[in-house]
């Protein structure tokens, strides 16, 4: 559209797209939509289309009364509404008034409290809540006929989704508006004020509900209306990135924004979207293990054939009011695609294949590039594109927005990890638990590039144990923090992070089994868990524990302690082989270990405390020796009982071996000298076609061993 086309063409327009026939909007009392002045017109759209984050829309000033405000609607699965809203006297628009309304098959939502629900597909129907008219003007919704079928996923116009854009200039104070009396605007400032306070109180909503959360610019103070400093465009539709919470904001506050953002002011806004280089961009090469989760996507196609499967990864968690954790992706999509970028979904179709939904690249088409603290390039940083996503993974890739056109689909749909997608698409519980065991299960066996990837975790993971033996004297002057953070300055130096919670135990910590508070002193002559792994790059984890003593060498109780547990860890090892059953190592340790606690005279007979309906033993090994380790530290697990821990090993399974023995310090049925003592040793183990292979074999088992290996890292 020209810069020279007029409102009253441009509604013209809306009418003949599908609505009703052009100057015969029905309307309660105008059966006519009074036609614009010659001097107010729109500019800076070309064509007719549902807005999108980006738009923007110019109106010219009138010489007479206020500007006009054009608000573009998306309605919900196959209708696009356009909303006109004429000035009232005054010049005070209604713009402020009209959020896009979004619906779903469960009523309405963009609402603020105690608006009234409007019906689902009306063709025409009032904004103001006064009589028919409005009672400071006039607002029409010029949209098809809810008698009119929805339009089809390939029809032309746009079904998704998109955001409406509205532009709200300075009215009141402007020499060409004229000012509204003064009764009048006490009474609709009282109005306003009512309005802000519903939207600040706005309860939390699930993720499903944050479709249409807006993502508006706003560069000046949304702080009294009359003042002539309001420029605010907001766009309100789908965010792309859809925001992983919905914290209560009031006028002043932008989504992507903090309540202590300073405004920005129209000049900065101009000036920022302006004057950057062009970008070019050379497409990386192919990513080492894009083949073998194009081979991981293929076998999960094979299993489910003829249907939708979607495989969400999640987005940002809060950790603390505008403040969120690192995004880690979510497992299953990690082993199905590797993208590391958050809100992306995979979807499987019938035929099988993979189409990867992932956010663009957000260009500098809008402020949000500086003005979102959570998805902002010059917050954050620069998103992939598309292409280079798409040549990286080895997999067809397309704007996340593209996602809606599938909604109401029915599909196989990965639960638990984004609520929106799970309410887009039309899924059954059981067929959803099925396609999570599968997933799991899909892991136990891992490819060449999986090993190669723990191998790489564990490698690091070495290291960070030999730069915390090194940092002991730090510690032993400090507390078991320094250790954790020595070491989680190796995982995230070499790696993506830590795996979990680093345990850094000392003393009577170590009979803790998962102690991560760290905060206890580390004391010569005492012995210290650590219990820590590397995630790598591509999230893979390792699992790796030691128990050393503090000051280089066991005290002779420690070391029958520690000599008995790696004795039970050799004959795990001993029995972890292909065809064995899964708990064959823990049945080969706690034997081992049985037998040792009789000779401590801790119990009595070895044989009566390993009987099922007894074992008593467990009071001090608390927890089995072995679980899956791969991309997550504790791996598979939605398998079913029958594939993993009463099934079989095989040849590519990598599990933990790690038993262990905690005498708690207010244990009376030990040995006073025992009390206060705990050890635990544990590797991660590779199934081989003969065997195992211990992938941290580099770290020292045996008492002798450590304390050898102590005093070279010390000395």
């Amino acid at each position: 559209m020209s810069s020279s086309s007029s409102l009253w063409s441009l509604v013209t327009r809306v009418a003949q797209s599908g609505g009703p026939a052009p100057g015969r909007a029905q309307h309660a009392q105008h059966d006519e939509l009074p036609e614009a002045r010659g001097d107010e017109h729109i500019t800076g759209a070309d064509d007719l289309r549902p807005a999108r984050q980006g738009d923007r829309y110019d109106v010219t000033q009138s010489a007479q009364a206020g500007p006009r405000v054009l608000a573009l609607v998306p309605r919900v699965r196959g209708s696009v509404e356009r909303r006109v809203a004429h000035p009232r006297p005054g010049g005070r628009p209604l713009g402020h008034r009209h959020r896009a309304v979004e619906r779903h098959d469960d009523g309405v939502r963009g609402q603020a409290e105690g608006d009234q629900a409007e019906p689902a597909q009306p063709a025409v129907a009032h904004e103001e809540g006064g009589d028919e008219q409005g009672r400071h003007g006039q607002a029409v919704r010029v949209g098809r006929s809810s008698q009119q079928p929805a339009r089809g996923l390939d029809d032309e116009r746009h079904e998704h989704e998109a955001p409406a854009v509205q532009l709200e200039l300075p009215e009141p104070g402007h020499p060409s508006a004229a000012q509204p009396a003064e009764g009048e605007r006490r009474q609709q400032d009282q109005h306003d004020q009512a309005h802000a306070t519903s939207l600040t109180r706005r309860r939390r909503r699930p993720q499903r509900a944050l479709r249409g959360t807006p993502h508006d610019w706003s560069f000046g103070s949304t702080r009294g209306r009359g003042s002539g400093r309001t420029h605010r465009v907001r766009a309100e539709g789908p965010d792309p990135l859809r925001r992983p919470y919905a914290r209560p904001m009031s006028e002043d506050e932008t989504p992507g924004t903090a309540s202590h953002d300073p405004a920005r002011p129209a000049k900065l806004l101009e000036l920022m979207q302006s004057g950057w280089a062009e970008r070019t961009e050379e497409l990386p090469e192919p990513a080492a293990g894009a083949p073998f989760r194009a081979q991981r996507r293929a076998a999960v196609a094979a299993r489910f054939p003829g249907e939708w499967v979607v495989v969400p990864t999640g987005g940002y968690k809060v950790r603390a009011n505008d403040t969120e954790f690192r995004f880690r992706p979510g497992t299953e999509f990690a082993h199905l695609v590797g993208s590391h970028q958050p809100d992306a979904v995979l979807v499987l179709d019938p035929d099988g294949a993979a189409v990867l939904y992932q956010a663009p690249t957000m260009d500098r088409s809008t402020p949000a590039f500086f003005t979102d603290r959570l998805y902002g390039e010059l917050w954050v940083g620069r998103r992939p594109t598309l292409a280079a996503t798409s040549a990286l993974l080895g997999i067809e890739t397309r704007p996340l927005e593209e996602l809606d056109k599938l909604g109401g689909t029915a599909a196989r749909v990965l639960r638990g990890y984004d609520a929106r997608v799970e309410g887009l698409f039309s899924c059954d519980e059981e067929a959803s638990d099925e396609l999570a065991a599968y997933l799991s299960e899909l892991r136990l066996v891992k490819d060449e590039h999986e090993v190669a990837q723990l191998q790489a975790a564990v490698d690091a993971t070495v290291t960070g144990f030999e730069d915390v033996v090194r940092s002991l004297g730090e510690a032993r002057a400090t507390s078991e923090r320094w250790m954790e953070g020595v070491f989680g300055l190796r995982a995230r130096v070499e790696g993506n992070d830590v795996g979990y919670g680093s345990i850094c135990a000392a003393g009577a910590h170590a009979c803790t089994l998962h102690w991560t508070d760290n905060d206890g002193p580390v004391r010569d002559g005492e012995l210290v868990l650590l219990d820590m792994g590397v995630e790598g790059h591509e999230l893979y984890t390792a699992d790796v524990t030691r128990t050393l003593p503090v000051n280089g060498t066991f005290t002779d109780r420690q070391r029958e302690v520690y000599d008995l547990v790696h004795a039970s860890q050799e004959a795990a090892f001993a029995a972890c082989r292909p065809g064995a059953d899964f708990l064959d190592p823990h049945r080969a340790a706690m034997r081992v270990l049985a037998e040792g606690l009789v000779r401590f005279g801790v119990l009595d007979d070895a044989e009566a405390a390993l009987a099922e309906d007894d074992q008593r033993y467990r009071r001090w090994t608390l927890h089995g020796v072995s679980h899956m380790l791969g991309l997550d530290v504790h791996d598979c697990a939605h398998a079913r009982e029958e594939t993993y821990r009463q099934g079989t090993l095989q040849a590519g399974h990598v599990l933990t071996l790690e038993p262990g023995l905690y005498f708690q310090l207010d244990d009376l049925t030990v040995p006073e000298d025992l009390r206060g003592i705990g050890v635990r040793i544990e590797d991660d183990v590779l199934v081989t076609e003969d065997g195992c292979r211990n992938l941290s074999a580099a770290l020292p088992r045996s008492s002798t061993e450590v304390e050898r290996w102590m005093a070279g890292l010390q000395g």
